[in-house]
């Protein structure tokens, strides 16, 4: 029976398309295939950042080639991208966050919502609090990496008018994207006559963090947990391997 603000239906379709209109003032982030792989594998092998809130009230974080997570409901749930917004609770989900799946699958897509001309679009609603969870990890993974300068790099993406053609007159408005992207390594003296008959790497590899126990306070008496973020390692140019599958499934 539809109310004064009409049916059930006309309501979910108001309240979808203003969370649209917010998102497209939020915040964004464009996080790098390379920089998308640390992400991972952090979160599947730890070990993980101490927690933090994310960082804006409203925002969208793109992965670069997705994300690929297991649920209860499906066998694997691609994610391109993750939009999220503060709440007082989540129905079945994370309290104090809301966040939206987006896909580039159509069998995932909101139905009737989704523009076929977009490259990705909002995903059907999942019920799975531990895919909420490992999502809200994967952030929080992403947002801890990029708060480290001496793993990350952080820059503006410009509109490229020879790239992307011409510019929509609805993005000039648009939040700027923030690119997330590691940052190259340091170089070494390897195959520059370092060790004889030592060949540098033809690939790049992941070197895990850890926790210490940090000295600090009178005379360095007191001890704390310090996170070590993981970096990356090997020429730069070469391919990153990760031996682990990228993929999450992580019960927490």
């Amino acid at each position: 029976m539809a109310g004064e603000r009409g049916t059930v239906s006309e309501r979910l379709a108001r309240e979808f398309f203003d969370e649209m209109d917010a998102l497209a003032r939020a915040p964004l982030w464009w996080v790098s295939e390379d920089m998308k792989k640390l992400c991972v594998d952090t979160v599947e092998n730890g070990p993980l950042p101490p927690v933090e809130p994310l960082p804006t009230a409203t925002g969208l974080i793109v992965f670069e080639g997705g994300v690929v997570f297991s649920s209860r409901g499906m066998a694997d749930v691609p994610v391109a991208a993750v939009s999220w917004e503060r709440a007082g609770s989540m129905h079945g989900g994370v309290p104090g966050v809301m966040i939206r799946l987006f896909g580039d699958s159509m069998r995932n897509a909101m139905g009737r919502l989704m523009d076929k001309s977009l490259p990705i679009a909002p995903m059907g609603t999942i019920d799975d609090e531990t895919l909420d969870a490992s999502v809200i990890t994967l952030l929080s993974v992403a947002f801890a990496l990029m708060g480290q300068p001496s793993v990350t790099a952080v820059s503006e993406s410009r509109w490229d008018l020879r790239r992307d053609g011409p510019q929509p007159r609805s993005m000039t408005q648009a939040a700027k994207v923030k690119m997330i992207v590691l940052r190259p390594p340091a170089r070494t003296s390897m195959g520059n006559g370092g060790g004889a008959g030592r060949r540098a790497p033809d690939h790049r590899y992941i070197v895990r963090g850890f926790y210490r126990n940090q000295q600090y306070g009178p005379n360095n008496s007191l001890r704390r947990r310090q996170w070590i973020p993981p970096y990356v390692k090997g020429p730069a140019g070469t391919p990153l391997i990760v031996k682990e599958s990228v993929r999450i499934w992580r019960r927490l």
